[in-house]
């Protein structure tokens, strides 16, 4: 390995300020540049990772953020998504210490490309919920829900059981 001097934009032989670059054997340099490519190349897919669903399933069970509250209601789902389909079911517990279950039939659809998603949730009691949003990786349902009224916002998280 000779080392050559380089001085501001080229190299040269006399200059006050320099800089002593190594230069390698021809096959070291190749070799050199791959590894070089090859890390560039990771760093650039790394950067283009999405939070967004490519890389995660619909498929499981949900609970809504706000259980366990003070007032003792609960939404849990479970779902499945099939191509562009979603299928699922649910059960939702009112406020109170009479509380009863409502049973829930979800369908809609599902773009796992962007992981947005449009669901209609089916309530046994008549009420119906449309429910649109994001599939944020890994573990969060983030949409708006509408049911005749104003659209409020309602997250879930992965690990919900019926």
């Amino acid at each position: 390995m000779t080392p050559k001097r380089f001085c501001g934009s080229a190299l040269c032989t006399d200059c006050e300020v320099s800089i002593l670059i190594p230069t390698l054997p021809p096959h070291r340099a190749v070799t050199l540049r791959a590894a070089l490519l090859g890390v560039a190349t990771l760093l650039t897919v790394a950067a283009c990772e999405s939070t967004t669903a490519p890389n995660c399933s619909l498929d499981s069970g949900w609970v809504w953020a706000g259980n366990n509250n003070p007032g003792g209601s609960s939404l849990s789902v479970v779902l499945t998504a099939a191509g562009g389909a979603v299928s699922g079911v649910g059960v939702s517990y009112g406020v109170g210490p009479t509380a009863t279950a409502d049973s829930i039939t979800i369908s809609g659809g599902y773009s796992p490309r962007t992981g947005s998603f449009a669901l209609t949730l089916s309530y046994r009691s008549g009420r119906v919920v449309t429910y649109t949003g994001m599939l944020i990786c890994p573990d969060t349902l983030r949409g708006t829900a509408t049911d005749g009224g104003s659209p409020y916002a309602l997250v879930f998280h992965r690990g919900g059981v019926l």
